[in-house]
């Protein structure tokens, strides 16, 4: 789930670039970022260009939503893995 959530953030703000596909990718786009300094710095002014930033991840009321609807999901997945974990304990 990180991964899609992530992604997601990554869409709205229009970071595409940095997104993978896979973990060797996202390994190369790690290193990247770490030792291309220009790179890095046109990243962080296309955030800063971008004066909707805010509202779009954190005043997003769809996100909200989408997110109250995923709560019940993840509380019955958490309880199903408890009684999985504590089956196995007995």
């Amino acid at each position: 789930m990180r991964s899609r959530h992530s992604y997601g953030l990554l869409q709205t703000i229009g970071l595409t670039e940095t997104i993978a596909c896979n973990k060797v990718e996202y390994l190369e786009i790690a290193v990247e970022l770490g030792r291309n300094s220009s790179w890095r710095s046109s990243l962080q002014q296309k955030m800063k260009n971008n004066p909707r930033i805010y509202t779009q991840l954190f005043e997003n009321p769809q996100c909200a939503a989408s997110l109250e609807k995923l709560k019940p999901c993840l509380k019955r997945l958490s309880l199903k893995r408890l009684k999985i974990f504590t089956r196995t304990e007995i």
